[in-house]
């Protein structure tokens, strides 16, 4: 007889003092694996197994370990936003009569703090429109970056390369403007899932493919009304953004898991009133406000396997449907171009709370 900790012991597991086991409820067939009750009245898991590794962990702070890194394609979705409703939020700026060109470079950083979605998010890109038969045609391409720290000292990171092309035309015979953009990311994700073995922080650690697809579809009412400097704009969109990781096994630990392959999908309508005011023929200030809906009220399913141990599924996590954004910024003439700066914030949601953006367009 002796207990679970003098086991763990002689099999080279040093135990927390601070991690009391309580009472030992069975073992498995060979011994390996114990399960109980710590004194903090949690259920614990002991095993001994150099196949996938040794160790003690906490039923429900190993829970919540694999319930952060369900999360992981919302980040996709969210550097998706950051794109399409960031960097490209603005249609109406930078039109072309035909046979115009233009050419940018510009990028957003923003912060999420929301629930386990404390982190940050980036794009910087590149792009080049055209004016065609009375439509604007662009394509830019990017890179972005998404970090996100989660519990126990775990995180992921995400960085892609995107394209988005885009065409911006008017409707004949009205002040109205369609706008269709697409948008693709394929990219990494570098999961570090952070959890406590026996009392001493342990991390397990996986790879993945990480792939976005995207597509909006929005109508601005180019200066539908004004006041004394200042035009207004309203507008309408509505898109749809698919994120998938592929399946994965971890590494290290003491108690990694094999992830399935899984997508997380987010569907929006916005609605919104942009103005330009006129300081002068070399500036203008800009500002926004936008109330958003998504459709989807929960996330989708994920399947995970401890290895040498179970299965689990842990359901979505659920989603907040409505919020607001509000801008304000600048655009001014500097030298042969066009520098934009904005600053951004939304209530709470999934998207950045806030962020900066800024470009530089020459048009020739």
């Amino acid at each position: 007889m002796q207990t679970v900790e003098k086991w763990l012991s002689d099999n080279g597991v040093q135990v927390d003092s601070g991690l009391k086991t309580d009472i030992a409820y069975a073992t498995n067939t060979d011994g390996s694996v114990v399960v109980g009750q710590l004194a903090n009245k949690h259920g614990f898991l002991a095993r001994v197994n150099n196949s996938y590794g040794n160790g003690l962990i906490d039923t429900a702070n190993y829970a919540s370990s694999l319930q952060a890194s369900a999360a992981i394609p919302v980040l996709g979705l969210r550097d998706a936003d950051l794109t399409i409703n960031g960097a490209h939020g603005n249609p109406m700026r930078g039109l072309l009569s035909d046979g115009r060109h233009n050419a940018w470079l510009g990028g957003d950083w923003g912060r999420s703090d929301y629930r386990q979605m404390d982190g940050q998010a980036a794009v910087g890109e590149l792009g080049y429109g055209y004016g065609l038969a009375g439509a604007t045609l662009k394509m830019a391409v990017g890179r972005s970056y998404s970090d996100q720290a989660s519990v126990w000292g775990g995180g992921t990171t995400i960085d892609g390369t995107y394209l988005m092309p885009e065409v911006i035309t008017p409707i004949a015979s009205s002040p109205l403007h369609l706008s269709l953009s697409g948008y693709y990311n394929f990219g990494d994700a570098v999961i570090r899932r952070g959890y406590l073995n026996a009392g001493t922080q342990a991390i397990s650690r996986g790879q993945a493919d990480a792939d976005t697809a995207a597509g909006r579809i929005r109508l601005d009412w180019l200066n539908a009304f004004s006041l004394p400097l200042t035009q207004f704009t309203p507008y309408a969109s509505y898109s749809f953004t698919r994120t998938r990781v592929g399946g994965y096994t971890e590494t290290g630990g003491g108690f990694p898991a094999r992830w399935q392959a899984r997508s997380e999908q987010g569907t929006q309508a916005r609605v919104g009133l942009d103005a330009v005011i006129n300081l002068d023929d070399n500036f203008n200030l800009l500002a926004r406000l936008e109330g958003v809906h998504r459709f989807e009220a929960q996330g989708t399913t994920s399947q995970v396997e401890v290895l040498g141990l179970n299965q689990y599924s842990f359901a979505g996590q659920s989603y907040r449907q409505y919020w607001l954004r509000g801008m304000v910024g600048g655009e001014a003439h500097v030298g042969p171009g066009v520098a934009t700066a904005t600053i951004n914030a939304t209530s709470e949601s999934e998207t950045p709370n806030y962020w900066v953006a800024a470009s530089y367009r020459l048009t020739f």
